[in-house]
């Protein structure tokens, strides 16, 4: 049996973004944005200059 005949696959597509330096930068890129807006969103409360305590 070869396989030549199947069509890529999901897992195929999805390896293609690693082995491909500009998808896979752009999926960093894109993953740490997310993560910084999260974070954004978690810290709106957070007083940044507040006076230390002695």
């Amino acid at each position: 049996m070869e396989r030549s005949n199947k069509k890529p696959g999901k897992m195929q597509f999805i390896k293609s973004f690693y082995n491909d330096p500009f998808r896979w930068s752009l999926v960093k890129s894109v993953a740490l944005f997310a993560l910084g807006v999260k974070l954004a969103r978690e810290a709106i409360g957070m007083d940044l200059m507040a006076p230390q305590i002695q």
